[in-house]
């Protein structure tokens, strides 16, 4: 019999990550002014590498767009049945839109959304995506991302034109 298995062991001193994601990935302060925590790489991925599955819960289709929803900032669409709201490590990955909240209920804020368009950060760049795959949802890379680099997906017009929208009947 091995000599380990008489020891007192503390089994949360075995434990090496809660998550296999953390073992290539980790949160950090997001290079974003005033956006929190952002998600990094602690390897390199190559481009169209899955970088992490977006877990998290699954909502009823149905029930995706009811108001109790509304300020939730992590949800994802993979079909017609279901989304998710992302609550793993993954679900801090950032998009790079330039969003303040004193362009709301502005000309400037309307004009993007009728333009569908609204503008980045300097000196950023996406380069990563959702990737849907049967009932599931990943974040891949869109290029190669190097060792140490911030993930970065656009959210979709659509995530924040429904902020938009919440806020501007707000008036």
């Amino acid at each position: 019999m091995d000599n380990q298995n008489n020891e007192n062991i503390n089994i949360k001193n075995t434990i090496i990550v809660e998550d296999s994601d953390y073992l290539d990935l980790e949160i950090k302060q997001s290079n974003i002014p005033n956006s929190g925590d952002g998600l990094f790489v602690k390897k390199n991925f190559e481009k169209d590498e899955v970088i992490s599955e977006y877990r998290g819960k699954i909502i009823d289709s149905k029930y995706c767009n009811h108001a109790i929803y509304d300020y939730e900032d992590k949800m994802v669409w993979v079909n017609e049945q279901y989304c998710i709201i992302g609550n793993n490590i993954a679900s801090k990955a950032n998009d790079i839109i330039d969003f303040n909240l004193k362009y709301y209920n502005t000309n400037i804020f309307k004009k993007w959304v009728e333009e569908q368009q609204f503008p980045t950060l300097k000196n950023l760049s996406y380069n990563a995506e959702f990737y849907l795959v049967k009932n599931k949802a990943f974040i891949k890379a869109t290029r190669d991302i190097q060792n140490g680099e911030e993930v970065y997906l656009s959210y979709g017009f659509d995530y924040w034109k429904h902020f938009y929208d919440i806020y501007s009947n707000k008036k």
